[in-house]
């Protein structure tokens, strides 16, 4: 009897603790930037700039950095949903990447090889030509 008892009373205060099913709809996502700042300086030169600091529900923020040196690194646009977060993950901004072959060493041994061999080319033609002025032939001689 007791445990029907028991029972009873935890099936009726059961449904007090559930959890809801749906999740809550928000109306914002959370601030990702500040407008842009009045001075820039090694501590902001990195941070992003939006479009819009508009925090709503549905918002389209375009992404860019402050100083146009640098590129966004992440999503460049970004749109703030019903779940109360941004589509994406917050951007940053860095310096873009120099693209140098991998293989730079052997390209520069190539290139001063190459470069060497063009002057020994000139010089061996530049000796041969001297060499032929300065030979004169039987036919050019002449007896005094």
């Amino acid at each position: 009897m007791w445990l029907l008892l028991l029972y009873t009373v935890i099936v009726s205060i059961l449904p007090l603790f559930s959890i809801p099913t749906t999740p809550p709809i928000l109306t914002h996502c959370e601030k990702i930037a500040d407008g842009t700042p009045g001075i820039i300086s090694k501590v902001t030169i990195y941070n992003i700039k939006l479009s819009t600091y508009n925090t709503a529900v549905g918002t389209v923020a375009k992404v860019s950095c402050l100083d146009d040196a640098l590129v966004v690194n992440g999503a460049d646009t970004l749109t703030c949903l019903s779940s109360g977060r941004w589509s994406s993950a917050k951007p940053t901004c860095k310096e873009p990447e120099i693209v140098k072959p991998k293989d730079y060493k052997l390209i520069i041994g190539l290139s001063v090889g190459g470069a060497c061999l063009v002057l020994v080319v000139i010089i061996t033609g530049i000796i041969v030509g001297n060499r032929k002025q300065t030979k004169k032939l039987p036919s050019e001689q002449t007896d005094a």
